[in-house]
């Protein structure tokens, strides 16, 4: 057809001239019909921007809420959730996943605290849980599958316990521990159903004011680290270290810590690559880094020093991470007087003197991540009135990249799917998205009027399309009509070539899909090949009688009359035959004359 090529799969669209005049044309299209794009994914990616909110009821109005949204049914939906914390209430409702929700269901905790959630009988479920210092209990309830919850249980914990979630025997299943106001460190062991054994007590927890964990011998049994307030007033400190043995622990390195005579965070994490976890603390007046390493018996006794040089402000504002990719780990701290400093770690867990980022004088460390996606740590910092982001390049060093005095939380979420972080300003009755370019750059998307709802704004994908979308409420309370506001992010949908694999159940599930659109995309163009094809049946038959009626009106001008051509056949033969004759009895006149003469 005018060399255009059909059985390659690059046949897509042809214009056919039909009639004589020549805007009487019909278009062929087939579409692209080659394997990379029959077999396809849907990618939906989000632009950043926001649809217009609606509200959703949530409770009672004015009471005093906190508010999560987590995916209670494993159905890929997140459902909303809040907690009435004046009555120790959980408020849920699950999502429809087309941007509605379910009828509220309300659940009892029985105590004033913010429930949470996580798999207490190893199904795979979230169970939600609660538990504060003043109360005895420690309460939750099992997932029963479809986001609903079954009766509440508890565990008595001992008033004004410090509780954690642990596995704490290596059967992979969480536990309790906690520390009592005795300084006795308990334990109560999970059966795996979510049903807590008997309670084991240890000693050795006395004045014990921070508490970390680890497997610091690699023994597979979570080990403890607590500080010890000597005095019992502040005034000195040593640390612990407490072995498991899976059931008990034993004190089994007692240290003290230099000039350090308050209370600072310690960091546990392996500092030098080698596998052990180590402890990182620094000293009192920040000038000073201790590291204890850890081995094959557990942490040493004896740390390395280093000295920052530089006056970090205090230990909570010291961030430990890999700055230049080496496998050690470094250290990023808020310097007294305003600053960011930058210490490299080495393989024997000491640090190097580094640098002070620049370009914005008197900023101190808001967050630390991969801000940029390209697989990095890079640096939010702020002054208090502006923000600024540092990218990293990749040695260790930083460069100022963009700077924004516009109000924001943290860069947490990869709103339009980038890879870059983005983040959420909300406030003055509008609430926006500030996206992050590759190169560190800010744009702002358009508003959402927010009137009412100024702050805390959750993510969650509500309408099932695979993007982030807002929850927005009112602060630590709702608003009068007791409802949260959500606005639905906009979407863009591309089909992107698909990989086939079959290792895994959920590779082949996915290729399932795949196929399944890929027949269903055949399917589409046999039927547009079949709807092609009437058309031009109906236009061949249009066309054929035409060409009948334009044979019947050439007959008719070219074709001879025979009736009338005979008649005037006729009529000429006869008129010859007769002026024929008359020239012969002309003749014979004249011979008869010519007669008479001779006699």
């Amino acid at each position: 057809m005018n060399g255009s090529t059909l059985l390659d799969g690059t046949f897509s669209t042809l214009n056919i001239q039909v009639g004589s005049d020549k805007t009487d044309r019909i278009e062929l299209s087939l579409g692209d019909s080659r394997a990379e794009a029959l077999f396809t994914e849907e990618n939906i990616q989000g632009l950043g921007t926001f649809d217009d909110p609606y509200t959703v009821t949530m409770l009672i109005p004015g009471v005093t809420v906190g508010a999560t949204t987590k995916d209670l049914n494993n159905d890929g939906y997140d459902d909303l959730i809040h907690a009435q914390i004046t009555n120790g209430y959980s408020v849920i409702r699950l999502n429809n996943g087309d941007g509605t929700f379910a009828a509220i269901q309300t659940y009892d905790m029985g105590i004033q605290a913010t429930p949470s959630f996580v798999d207490l009988n190893d199904d795979g479920l979230l169970d939600m849980y609660a538990q504060n210092s003043s109360s005895s209990s420690f309460t939750y309830m099992l997932n029963q599958g479809d986001g609903t919850f079954g009766t509440r249980m508890s565990v008595n914990v001992g008033t004004g316990s410090s509780l954690y979630i642990r596995d704490m025997n290596s059967d992979g299943v969480n536990d309790l521990f906690g520390i009592d106001t005795s300084g006795r460190g308990r334990m109560w062991f999970n059966d795996g159903h979510g049903n807590f054994g008997a309670r084991i007590t240890s000693v050795g927890f006395t004045n014990a004011e921070n508490i970390d964990f680890g497997d610091f011998n690699h023994d597979g049994y979570t080990d403890v680290v607590s500080l010890i307030d000597t005095a019992g007033d502040g005034t000195g400190y040593t640390e612990n270290i407490h072995m498991s043995s899976g059931g008990t622990f034993s004190v089994s390195t007692t240290f003290g810590l230099g000039d350090l005579t308050t209370l600072t965070t310690g960091r546990i994490t392996d500092m030098n690559g080698d596998g052990y976890s180590d402890l990182v603390r620094t000293s009192t007046d920040g000038t000073n880094i201790y590291t204890y390493l850890g081995g094959a018996s557990g942490l040493a006794s004896t740390a390395v020093t280093s000295a920052f040089g530089l006056s970090p402000v205090s230990d909570s504002y010291t961030q430990i991470v890999d700055i230049n990719g080496d496998g050690i780990e470094d250290v990023l701290a808020n310097i007294s007087g305003g600053g960011i400093g930058v210490r490299l770690g080495t393989s024997a867990g000491s640090f190097t003197v580094g640098t002070t980022l620049s370009g914005l004088t008197g900023a101190f460390i808001l967050q630390v991540d991969d801000l940029d996606g390209d697989g990095d740590i890079d640096v939010r910092g702020t002054t208090g009135s502006v923000t600024g982001i540092w990218k990293n390049n990749g040695s260790g060093t930083f460069n100022l990249a963009a700077t924004s005095t516009i109000t924001w939380g943290s860069l947490n979420v990869d709103l339009n799917g980038d890879g870059t972080l983005d983040a959420i300003s909300s406030g003055s009755n509008v609430t926006q998205a500030i996206l992050q370019s590759s190169d560190g750059s800010l744009h702002y998307s358009p508003s959402v009027d927010s009137t009412g709802f100024e702050t805390n704004p959750t993510y969650g994908d509500f309408n099932g399309d695979g993007a982030l979308d807002l929850m927005i409420t009112h602060g630590s309370t709702f608003t009068s009509n007791g409802s949260v506001l959500i606005a639905e992010q906009l979407t863009q949908t591309s089909y992107d070539p698909a990989t086939l694999s079959l290792e895994t159940q959920a590779d082949a599930q996915d290729a399932l899909q795949i196929i399944d659109n890929a027949i269903a995309s055949i399917l589409d163009k046999r039927a547009m090949i079949g709807a092609q094809q009437s058309r031009l049946d109906s236009v061949t038959n249009t066309l054929s009688i035409g060409v009948e009626n334009f044979a019947s009106a050439r007959s008719q001008i070219l074709d001879a009359d025979i009736a009338m051509e005979t008649a005037d056949l006729v009529r000429h033969q006869i008129l010859q035959q007769a002026q024929i004759s008359v020239s012969q009895q002309a003749n014979l006149s004249l011979q008869a004359v010519l007669n008479l003469l001779r006699f």
